[in-house]
C-alpha cells in the first residue's frame, strides 16, 4: 500500500501525452511519391537530362546568324530555307548536308548547300557519303529537342579536321536552334 506521502506526490505526476504518428494514409502517399520520383529518375532524367544540357549548348538563329561562344555563322536566306525545309521534311530521323561558303578566324559565311548521297538513316544516326573539299561545315539534323552531340558526332568531326582544321559541324534540332561544335 502507498503511504500518504506517496500518494500526494503521485497525485501531482502528469502522465505524458502518447507521441504523435502520421497517419497512415500520408505515409502511403508519401510512399507512393517517392517511388514516382525514383521510377522517373530511372527511366526519364536520361533524356530529360540530355535535352537540357543539349539546349543549353544551342543557339537560336537570328537575322540568319548563329552564334556560340567565339564562333559566329552567317548563312544566306537561301541557305536557311533549305535546312529549314530539309529538317521539316525529315523530322523523326538525322539527315545530313554539307554547307558551303568561306571561313575566317572564327566565322563562317555559308553560300551554298550540298546534299551528300544518305546510305542510311534513324532517329540517332546518319550515315552518308563524305563531303566535297569546298565544305566548311558538316550539317545533320537531330529530332526535335535532341540538341547534345554525341560522341559519335565529336568523333567524326575529328576526322574530319585531320584534313580540313577549320571544319565545324553544326546540329539543328528544331527549325530555329542549333548547336555549333567546332
Amino acid at each position: 500500500m502507498l503511504s500518504e506521502d506517496e500518494r500526494d506526490l503521485l497525485q501531482n505526476v502528469q502522465e505524458d501525452p502518447p507521441p504523435k504518428t502520421f497517419p497512415r494514409s500520408i505515409l502511403i502517399i508519401l510512399g507512393l511519391v517517392l517511388a514516382g520520383i525514383m521510377t522517373s529518375y530511372i527511366f526519364l532524367i536520361p533524356t530529360v537530362q540530355d535535352n537540357l544540357v543539349g539546349f543549353l549548348q544551342s543557339s537560336v538563329i537570328l537575322e540568319n546568324t548563329i552564334e556560340r561562344g567565339e564562333t559566329t555563322i552567317h548563312v544566306s536566306e537561301s541557305v536557311k530555307e533549305q535546312v529549314q525545309s530539309y529538317y521539316t521534311s525529315f523530322p523523326d530521323v538525322e539527315t545530313a548536308l554539307c554547307l558551303k561558303g568561306q571561313h575566317s578566324n572564327n566565322t563562317y559565311n555559308i553560300t551554298s548547300v550540298h546534299r551528300p548521297e544518305v546510305y542510311s538513316s534513324s532517329f540517332t544516326h546518319v550515315s552518308h557519303a563524305p563531303c566535297p573539299n569546298e565544305t566548311v561545315i558538316m550539317f545533320h539534323t537531330h529530332p526535335e529537342n535532341s540538341c547534345r552531340a554525341s560522341a559519335q558526332d565529336r568523333r567524326t568531326l575529328q576526322n574530319a579536321q585531320q584534313g580540313t582544321p577549320h571544319m565545324a559541324m553544326l546540329i539543328m534540332c528544331q527549325p530555329q536552334r542549333f548547336n555549333i561544335i567546332t
